[in-house]
């Protein structure tokens, strides 16, 4: 349904979830153009949020994106979207070779210590800047960062889960990001907030990172910003 609507062919299958799936699509007129297309059903009034500029509410998560804006390379970036009877369909940028920061890890078993560093220093700028705009991610894994083999350039992926920072403390019945790269106060508390959370999330997938290029040097700051108590941990700009 989607393809008909949006002015893209279908190339292939992305992945899936719950409540959409994600295709690469090429430009029906331009076929240099290719695009991430994102079909997405939703469900009730509290899958909309208003957004400076649009007539009416719309979708959380391309509320969300449209705040993120297009100022930080290390975030997806949203060109196009649009509203059927069934849901909405995003339209993003796809990068050339790409794979999921967990895949690529996964396959190149180990990695020098400059590439490390750069990974964290994108994944660093993205959530400062996520920040900056009033954004909690909310599902902030190695799986929701892509990387270019041949630029080694991130981009953080998937606001579906994503909240607006104004409206913290955050009911931690509200976070639905992956388990093994959940905080802790989301079990041990009934509310929660952007920050430590944020905090949490980066610190995980640094050690992640560090294992990977077997280095001791971040072990100190991953250490302060994984402490189970929010208020011990490093804050972002400490980072």
């Amino acid at each position: 349904i989607c393809f008909s609507e949006c002015g893209y062919d279908y190339e292939c299958l992305l992945g899936e979830g719950c409540y959409g799936s994600v295709f690469k699509g090429i430009h029906r007129e331009d076929r240099s153009k290719k695009a991430a297309i994102k079909c997405i059903r939703t469900y009730g009034p509290e899958s909309y949020l208003e957004v400076d500029g649009e007539p009416r509410p719309v979708l959380a998560e391309v509320a969300m994106m449209l705040r993120s804006g297009s100022s930080c390379s290390s975030i997806i970036k949203l060109h196009d979207w649009m509203e059927n009877d069934v849901g909405f369909i995003l339209i993003m940028e796809v990068p050339d070779q790409s794979m999921t920061l967990y895949r690529y890890l996964k396959n190149c078993g180990s990695i020098d210590g400059g590439t490390a560093s750069r990974f964290r220093q994108q994944l660093l700028d993205a959530v400062k800047h996520l920040f900056s705009c009033g954004i909690f991610h909310g599902d902030l894994h190695l799986e929701n960062v892509l990387v270019s083999e041949s630029s080694l350039d991130l981009k953080v992926i998937d606001f579906g889960c994503a909240l607006a920072i104004e409206d913290e403390p955050f009911e931690s019945s509200d976070y639905h990001g992956n388990e093994i790269f959940c905080p802790p106060e989301i079990d041990d508390q009934t509310t929660f907030f952007a920050e430590p959370a944020y905090v949490w999330c980066l610190a995980a997938m640094f050690e992640k990172i560090m294992k990977a290029c077997e280095m001791n040097e971040w072990c100190y700051i991953i250490r302060l910003c994984l402490a189970r108590d929010p208020a011990d941990r490093l804050r972002l700009h400490q980072m």
